[in-house]
């Protein structure tokens, strides 16, 4: 029989654990931010997934001769997978921070959920409810204040920042991503499944290595730069993703949804810090209408007493 003390403890250490995952994502737009400065993006992109590759294939060499055939049979679906969520969601933030700011790119970063649904209603016919297209609205709205820095004139010129569409852009590759992910369910254990999609990734950036190598140059790799690949390689490639399943076994998804929120904010306090970037009216104005979409387009309903968010 458990004692009144068990439960708390149990609750409270899986929350603390739901906190680290955003903390991790974070880390890859702070960390991501100063490491552009000295690595092309693509290269930091495959250099990143080729440590977390090597690191996977020691979790996954026992078990994945077991899985062979349902690999090769969901070949094509692993390849989509791999263009999306290893490939283009990466390189294209990793481009935009080159030309944005940490802060700029993670409040955009936040509008995922609004993404995903607008992508969901023409891909898997997702329909949703009035508040739902004042929530697209809020969140839109917000989004066009990010892009504007304020200032909403400069879309009567045309004048954007090139860092925040390559923001937008990466974000509409982990919202597809995301979104064929439900609907194209492939019975693999949860490592096995990185490990494909990461290895293909890995194949796929390498012509686009030798293009971006062409212009650009090698990178030159001291200490600091190696350190900080390998911590993408480490914590937002593989802790935060199995973290994250952890947390969503355990608390439901609705309830894991909510930590994300944490990203952007610890991203924007690590941008203050590390690269002394300042925050603006702007960055407020936009992340809270960000936020309220979001809420707004999150289905609330009461169930046993309980609120439930999906």
């Amino acid at each position: 029989m458990k004692t009144p003390m068990t439960t708390p403890k149990w609750n409270f250490s899986i929350y603390l654990l739901a906190i680290l995952p955003p903390l991790f994502w974070a880390g890859n737009f702070v960390l991501g931010k100063w490491a552009v400065t000295t690595i092309p993006p693509v290269q930091l992109s495959f250099f990143r997934w080729l440590i977390a590759l090597f690191i996977l294939s020691g979790i996954t060499y026992k078990t994945l001769k077991d899985h062979y055939k349902t690999i090769i049979k969901n070949i094509k679906k692993i390849f989509i997978f791999s263009l999306l969520g290893i490939v283009g969601f990466n390189i294209f933030i990793y481009i935009a921070l080159q030309k944005t700011t940490a802060i700029n790119g993670a409040l955009i970063n936040s509008t995922m959920p609004i993404v995903t649904l607008l992508l969901s209603i023409f891909i898997i016919k997702e329909s949703f409810q009035f508040k739902q297209y004042i929530g697209i609205t809020a969140s839109f709205f917000g989004l066009l204040v990010l892009f504007s820095s304020g200032d909403l004139s400069v879309f009567l010129k045309l004048n954007f920042n090139q860092g925040d569409i390559f923001i937008l852009l990466g974000v509409a590759c982990w919202s597809l991503y995301t979104i064929l992910v439900k609907k194209w369910v492939i019975e693999l254990p949860f490592f096995v499944f990185l490990f494909s999609i990461v290895f293909i990734g890995c194949l796929l950036h390498i012509p686009l290595l030798f293009i971006e190598a062409s212009y650009t140059g090698w990178a030159n790799f001291s200490y600091p730069t190696l350190t900080a690949i390998i911590y993408l390689a480490i914590f937002p490639s593989i802790l935060a993703y199995f973290f994250w399943g952890k947390v969503v076994t355990s608390i439901g998804p609705a309830k894991a949804s909510l930590f994300m929120y944490l990203t952007p904010i610890f991203s924007t306090i690590f941008a203050l810090i590390f690269l002394k970037e300042k925050i603006h009216v702007h960055h407020l104005v936009g992340f809270i209408f960000v936020v309220i979409g979001i809420v707004l387009v999150n289905k609330v309903h009461k169930k046993n007493g309980t609120i439930e968010i999906s």
